[in-house]
């Protein structure tokens, strides 16, 4: 079942603009709310700041988004390879992510 991922204090959580959301059973069927996938290299572009090469940039976002997938409508995570970041927005954890600070992602 489809659920939307939530702080500490139950707010819903978004990142890069779009809200989170996190389904453990693989079948689901989230289409209807999530919408049709779309591309995370073009997305993610305008989220990274300068302060670093682009090369390691997008690295390190893509090492921490491994379990993500973007949809027109949000983020969809439905594996934990690496939850680092996904604990750290629900603040089950309050350890920032090593290299979040490069990247806009509030």
């Amino acid at each position: 079942m489809l659920k939307q991922a939530k702080n500490g204090c139950n707010k819903n959580i978004s990142f890069l603009n779009k809200q989170v959301y996190f389904d453990w059973n693989i079948n689901s069927n989230f289409q209807n709310t999530l919408g049709r996938q779309i591309n995370i290299d073009d997305y993610i572009q305008s989220f990274i700041n300068n302060n670093i090469s682009n090369t390691i940039k997008k690295k390190i976002l893509y090492e921490l988004l491994i379990d993500w997938k973007l949809y027109e409508n949000g983020w969809l995570i439905q594996e934990s390879k690496n939850p680092k970041l996904f604990y750290y927005l629900c603040q089950i954890t309050y350890e920032e992510p090593k290299y979040l600070k490069y990247i806009n992602y509030i």
